[in-house]
C-alpha cells in the first residue's frame, strides 16, 4: 500500500498497473468512443478547448470520468486497484476522477499542473492573499494525488514526460506513475503518424478540493466541476 500524504516532489512508479492486453483494449475504447464523446460535450464543434486550453479529449477532464466506462466495458476493476495503491487510514471518503488523452501527430500537452486544473474549474480559488494560495497549495500536497499511465505501445516511449524537478521520465506501457499534484509537467508533441494515448487520474481524501473550509460532500454536491468524480466510503471491514 502506498501513501497519499508525501512531499511536494513526491513521484512512484507503480510498475504494469495495467497488462499489455488491457492497455490494448483501453486503447480500442478510446478510439471506438472519443469523437461521440467530444460531440457530446461539444455539440457545435468536433474540436474544442476548455478554459485551460485543452482541446479534445483532454479537455473532457472536468466533465467526463473514464472510470465506469473502463469498468463497464472490459471488466477492470479500477477503483480497488487505485485503493490498493493509496494509504487510507484515517480517511473516511475517497473522490477519483479519471480522463484520456489521445494526442494525433503535432500534439501533446502543455507544462501543467493537476492542483492548478482543480482550482481553475472549481471557481473557488480566487485567493486574496499569499498566505491563502500557500494553505492551498498546503492542502494540495496533504490530501490530493495525480496519476497517469502511459497506453501506447512502447513504439512510443521515447516520449517521456517531463516532471520538474525530476527531468524526463521514460514511459512504460502499463506503469502507472503517481505524483505530488504540485508538480509541472508536460509531454512533447507526437511525431508519429500513430495516435499517442494515456490515461490520467486525480484522487482527492475526505473530500479536499484544495480548500479545506469546504466539506467533502458538500463539495460533491454543490460545485458543479467535481461531479464527475466518483465517490468511495472507505470500509473498515
Amino acid at each position: 500500500m502506498g501513501s497519499i500524504r508525501q512531499s511536494e516532489d513526491y513521484h512512484i512508479v507503480i510498475p504494469k498497473f495495467y497488462t499489455d492486453q488491457e492497455c490494448n483494449s483501453i486503447c480500442e475504447l478510446i478510439s471506438e468512443h472519443s469523437d461521440d464523446l467530444i460531440r457530446e460535450h461539444s455539440p457545435d464543434s468536433s474540436v474544442w478547448a476548455d478554459s485551460n486550453g485543452y482541446t479534445g479529449l483532454t479537455a473532457l477532464h472536468s466533465t467526463f470520468n473514464w472510470i465506469p466506462l473502463i469498468e463497464d466495458n472490459l471488466g477492470i476493476n479500477l477503483v480497488q486497484r487505485i485503493m490498493e495503491q493509496i494509504d487510507t487510514r484515517d480517511v473516511n471518503d475517497v473522490f477519483i476522477k479519471s480522463w484520456c488523452n489521445l494526442w494525433d501527430k503535432g500534439e501533446g500537452i502543455k507544462p501543467h499542473r493537476h492542483a492548478a486544473m482543480d482550482m481553475e474549474q472549481t471557481g473557488q480559488y480566487e485567493w486574496v492573499t499569499i498566505q491563502e494560495h500557500k494553505h492551498a497549495e498546503d492542502d494540495c500536497r496533504q490530501h490530493m494525488i495525480s496519476g497517469n499511465v502511459f497506453l501506447s505501445d512502447n513504439d512510443h516511449r521515447e516520449y517521456g514526460t517531463y516532471y520538474q524537478g525530476k527531468g524526463w521520465v521514460e514511459n512504460i506501457r502499463g506503469d502507472l506513475h503517481l505524483f505530488s499534484p504540485l508538480i509541472v509537467h508536460s509531454v512533447d508533441s507526437n511525431t508519429r503518424q500513430e495516435p499517442r494515448m494515456s490515461q490520467a487520474f486525480d484522487i482527492h481524501l475526505d473530500g479536499h478540493f484544495t480548500n479545506t473550509s469546504l466539506e467533502s460532500k458538500e463539495v460533491y454536491n454543490h460545485v458543479e466541476g467535481l461531479r464527475n468524480f466518483l465517490h468511495i466510503e472507505v470500509s473498515r471491514d
